[in-house]
């Protein structure tokens, strides 16, 4: 409601009750309380005087923007900062990767700098193990990437300016570690020491599993220990093939054989019993009779690994070994960061020159030992009657491979063997339950007959016993079924020979 439209309303009457005049609230609500803040504005000049009124105050205190009533106050706003753009120089998947690994070091980047140079792995745990070193050599800058941003800086207001007002977070963090001397390279070599145990130690397994089954083949036949199990084989499958050469001047009377007629024993079946299996499940079967711990799986036990090792791979895994060494170690103490002679090297050349000087000498070692295995593989072949083939990439592995046939043609063999042996067993089982059950029902059968006589008899004398002494007297005259003879000599006093011969004259 306008001013003029308030005669002769309570809204009159309210406004001359808190003494407003309708003109000077004219454009305006003039509802009191819309009233007595306008008037308080009005009167002031300046900022409403909410001391005077308690409802004013209490809406103002709930209901009102401090900054607002600044305003209208008088009290101008500062003027807004207009935000800077930040500058983006890298792609936004590298920015994004920087970005993200970043994110978990809380430390600045300058921090991150003095840890990068002096290898502090307390302040960079990371630092610490080989998977870290390799993140944080995803996280420095390249070359191309530092001088992307130095040219940038450099016509730009410069490093300092670029670092605290253009540049983005990723480029302020290449701008402040790119300019330490060779850091690729001294993380690269940091790697290496992390990671040179680990080849290292993997390598080593391998020729130890060589190692380990050049024993155990040398230790099966000794002539000073205790026959084993392959000794007992080898000596009886000699006796098979002799005699089943037995006047074949080639092949009979033989004293040895090469390990490579181990696999024709797999070949040759049973002419009797073809489900029995080979000469192997024979010989297996055989010695087994005798010696219940006779397995070759378990005296040749290193053979199985063995079989997967290529000397001339470990060759190549120390030559490896050795350049990365070389190239990544003892270069960048020799040519790179050892020939600095500053703050930015000492930490790096403290760190990794005994690391170097370690690896060299254990590499030495272990290739001398690569040398001296090689030798042992090769003289147990001889021992052994092995030779090597023309075309075999590694002739000791060759040799192994023939003993993990061999292995595992006798395994097999047993456990055929054994499947036999519980089949036989079942049926043997299942034939003396079926004969057990036979008897028992024949016992039964016959206890049954004879309880089924007794019962008879026992009513034969019932009877006889009823029918009292006249039948008893007739019964006593009657001669005995089984003793006709023996009667009739009684009756005649004859003996029955005589009664026999009377009888025969009377026919």
């Amino acid at each position: 409601m306008k001013a003029d439209e308030i005669a002769s309303t309570v809204w009159e009457a309210l406004a001359k009750a808190a003494k407003i005049k309708p003109s000077s609230i004219d454009n305006k609500p003039v509802n009191p309380l819309m009233a007595a803040i306008q008037g308080a504005k009005s009167s002031g000049g300046g900022a409403p005087d909410t001391t005077t009124d308690p409802l004013i105050s209490a809406l103002e205190a709930g209901f009102c923007d401090p900054s607002v009533l600044k305003n209208k106050a008088g009290v101008k706003k500062a003027p807004k900062k207009k935000k800077v753009e930040k500058v983006l120089l890298l792609d936004a998947k590298r920015n994004q990767a920087v970005s993200i690994g970043l994110g978990r070091i809380k430390l600045a980047h300058d921090q991150v700098r003095k840890a990068l140079i002096s290898l502090d792995e307390k302040q960079l745990t990371d630092l610490a193990d080989a998977g870290g070193v390799q993140k944080w050599l995803g996280l420095v800058p390249t070359e191309e990437e530092y001088n992307k941003v130095m040219d940038y800086c450099s016509g730009n207001g410069g490093i300092e300016f670029c670092v605290t007002e253009k540049l983005g977070p990723v480029e302020c963090f290449f701008a402040t570690v790119g300019n330490v001397p060779r850091l690729v390279q001294r993380l690269q070599a940091v790697l290496e020491m992390l990671t040179f145990e680990e080849l290292l130690g993997d390598v080593l397994k391998n020729m130890h599993f060589v190692q380990e089954a050049e024993r155990q083949l040398r230790a099966a036949t000794a002539i000073d220990s205790k026959p084993g199990v392959l000794r007992e084989f080898y000596t009886t499958a000699l006796k098979i093939g002799n005699r089943m050469n037995l006047g074949n001047k080639a092949r009979g009377d033989a004293v040895g054989f090469r390990p490579d007629t181990l696999p024709k024993l797999a070949t040759v079946k049973y002419s009797s019993d073809p489900k029995k299996g080979t000469l192997i499940n024979f010989i297996v079967e055989f010695i087994g009779a005798t010696r219940a711990d006779a397995l070759v799986t378990q005296e040749l036990s290193a053979i199985k690994n063995a079989v997967t090792v290529n000397l001339e791979q470990i060759d190549g895994d120390f030559a490896r070994l050795d350049d990365a060494i070389k190239t990544n170690v003892e270069d960048e103490l020799d040519k790179g960061s050892g020939t600095l002679a500053d703050q930015f090297a000492k930490p790096f050349i403290a760190k990794i020159r005994p690391f170097a000087l370690e690896a060299r000498r254990r590499l030495k070692v272990c290739k001398e030992d690569l040398k001296k295995t090689r030798a042992s593989v090769e003289s147990v072949a001889e021992l052994y009657g092995g030779q090597a083939k023309e075309g075999d990439s590694c002739p000791v592995q060759a040799f192994f491979t023939i003993w993990n046939n061999f292995v595992n043609d006798v395994d097999a063999a047993r456990i055929h063997n054994k499947k036999l042996a519980d089949k036989a067993a079942k049926e043997a089982q299942k034939k003396a339950a079926a004969e057990k059950k036979a008897k028992k029902k024949k016992e039964k059968e016959e206890k049954e007959r004879q309880r089924k006589l007794a019962a008879q008899q026992e009513q034969q004398q019932q009877e006889q016993e009823e029918n009292g002494g006249a039948s008893s007297g007739a019964e006593a005259k009657k001669p005995p079924e089984n003793n006709l003879f023996d009667h009739f000599a009684e009756q005649h006093d004859a003996s029955p020979e005589e009664i026999a011969k009377k009888m025969m004259t009377r026919q």
